[in-house]
């Protein structure tokens, strides 16, 4: 990405994005109950080139459509997850103006993402840091 590829980007997340970490409670026994967790960036508009353009300039994520039910036009979406996010937004955090604040904690989020494999569970003190981050960007998002 160019510098100015950069500001126009974060111009976009800053105005039309969002900074997400999902909470999650699954029922599979293997989860003994425990919440898990996912981060993801994402921007929806109703064309389709802006979400398109993130694609190509990016090179990470993917491009979705729907209907929504309150619209009468179809509704575009480019989402970026996980390790690819916290990329995407170290790339282009200094240019953030309104959501650094979401960027510096999603980008902390996804640090602790670190898959051990099945045999070494999450300890419960890694569980206890993304819930506080979790909590933390859920405070800036009912402040607005």
């Amino acid at each position: 990405m160019t510098e100015k590829q950069k500001a126009y980007i974060a111009g976009i997340i800053d105005g039309e994005g969002t900074i997400v970490i999902q909470k999650m409670f699954r029922t599979a026994k293997r989860y003994n109950g425990k919440a898990s967790y996912a981060m993801h960036v994402a921007v929806e508009m109703g064309c389709r080139e802006v979400p398109e353009f993130l694609i190509k300039t990016v090179g990470r994520g993917s491009l979705y459509s729907r209907k929504r039910p309150d619209r009468k036009r179809i509704m575009y979406s480019w989402r970026v997850s996980g390790k690819d996010a916290a990329y995407f937004l170290q790339k282009i955090k200094k240019e953030l103006v309104l959501k650094i604040k979401e960027a510096e904690i999603a980008i902390e989020f996804q640090k602790t993402m670190i898959f051990k494999g099945r045999g070494n569970p999450v300890t419960k003190e890694i569980l206890k840091i993304r819930d506080r981050l979790f909590q933390r960007l859920k405070k800036i998002h009912y402040a607005l």
